[in-house]
C-alpha cells in the first residue's frame, strides 16, 4: 500500500561501487512512491517483449552492467541477439545502474553510439 518504508540494499550495485553512489541513487529511489516500483516490477513480470525483438529497426545499443544480479549478461546477450544489427557493451565494475556507476564510461559509449549513429551507414 505504499506504507512501509522502503529498505536499502546493495542488490542494485556492483561491489566496486561506493557507498557514496549507492547512497546518491537511494536518495533518488526513495523520492518515489514506493508502489511504482512496485507497478513496474509487476508490469515488468506480466509483459514479454522478446518476441518483438526482430521486428525493431532502430540502430540499438545493450548496455549491461557486468555485476548486474538482477539482469543476468545471458539476458542481454539474448536481446542483444534478437535485434538486427544491435551492439552490446558490457560495463566493468557495475551493476543494474552502470549509468551512475561507471557514468564517464557509459557516457563515452553513448557518445561513441551517437556518432556511428548520426553518420548513417557505412
Amino acid at each position: 500500500r505504499g506504507r512501509l518504508p522502503q529498505q536499502f540494499n546493495t542488490l542494485m550495485f556492483s561491489p566496486a561501487t561506493s557507498m557514496d553512489v549507492m547512497r546518491e541513487v537511494w536518495m533518488e529511489q526513495v523520492k518515489t512512491d514506493p508502489r511504482v516500483l512496485y507497478g513496474d516490477f509487476l508490469a515488468g513480470g506480466l509483459f514479454d517483449g522478446r518476441p518483438l525483438l526482430p521486428r525493431v529497426r532502430t540502430p540499438t545499443l545493450v548496455i549491461h552492467g557486468a555485476d548486474d544480479k538482477l539482469v543476468s549478461l545471458e539476458q542481454a546477450q539474448t536481446t542483444a541477439g534478437a535485434i538486427a544489427g544491435a551492439r552490446l557493451e558490457v560495463i566493468p565494475a557495475a551493476g543494474h545502474v552502470p549509468q551512475v556507476e561507471q557514468a564517464e564510461r557509459f557516457n563515452e559509449i553513448l557518445g561513441g553510439f551517437a556518432e556511428r549513429v548520426g553518420q548513417g551507414p557505412a
